[in-house]
């Protein structure tokens, strides 16, 4: 037996394992009517698409009055299968207006096959402003190292393959309610499990802190006649934006 491209030779049964990967077995002295079983286990390799063909073929010193049953072959197709997934996450379930929220997107090829044409797309939400950066793992390519806006990404990620994303995110000062961020994979093989295909991050957007007010009399005790300075201080130091046109009266 020749083994065919595409696949890797794990065991044999019924005789030594041939060193060179090339299956090969001597049967010995057989009777009339015997059966002699060889069992040859491959695996198919990752990135092998195509229809397999494997020939094997049997011979003896014996004049064999019938050499055309001496050879048989197999075809087997092959059916690309490969479980895509991506997860989302920001590690909070709450953002205030105005400040800032880090988004981990994770795209991944669990096998058993590659898949060279995988879409990833995330449109982030109005309230979001949005610049990010990717790093690849286990050979995956057709990332954008560093961009900005929506995701909308084309990879080839062979099995074991991901791709992260850090996106740092910008709420807007005026949202209000809640963001839901929806990040998305569409395999373009046989995918095994398709929960996985889309994952999405909610959190509830809160007010900005509301700026600190005191006034202090200095001094605070004096007597009839005398002054005194009041001092107003307006703390705006827990806020990420500016608190303009402010109104005050007192």
């Amino acid at each position: 037996l020749t083994l065919p491209a595409g696949v890797t030779l794990v065991s044999t049964s019924g005789c030594a394992e041939d060193p060179t990967g090339a299956p090969t077995c001597t049967l010995g002295d057989h009777a009339p009517g015997s059966i002699a079983a060889y069992t040859v286990t491959t695996t198919v390799d990752a990135s092998t698409t195509e229809t397999i063909n494997a020939t094997v073929s049997v011979g003896s010193p014996v004049p064999d009055p019938s050499i055309g049953n001496n050879t048989a072959a197999q075809a087997t197709t092959v059916t690309a299968s490969a479980d895509i997934s991506v997860t989302k996450d920001d590690g909070v379930s709450s953002v205030q207006a105005g400040n800032s929220v880090v988004y981990s997107i994770v795209a991944a090829n669990a096998g058993p096959s590659d898949d060279n044409n995988v879409s990833l797309t995330d449109t982030f939400p109005a309230e979001l402003t949005c610049t990010y950066t990717s790093a690849a793992a286990g050979g995956a390519t057709g990332n954008t190292a560093a961009g900005a806006g929506n995701l909308a990404e084309t990879l080839m990620m062979p099995s074991g393959g991901s791709v992260t994303y850090t996106a740092t995110c910008l709420v807007d000062v005026m949202a209000t309610g809640t963001l839901v961020n929806t990040a998305t994979v569409v395999p373009s093989v046989g995918d095994p499990d398709l929960s996985n295909n889309s994952a999405t991050d909610t959190d509830t957007i809160t007010d900005g802190p509301v700026p600190g007010f005191a006034k202090v009399f200095a001094p605070d005790t004096i007597n009839q006649g005398e002054e005194t300075v009041l001092t107003f201080t307006i703390d705006n130091s827990a806020n990420a934006l500016a608190a303009d046109t402010m109104a005050f009266s007192d």
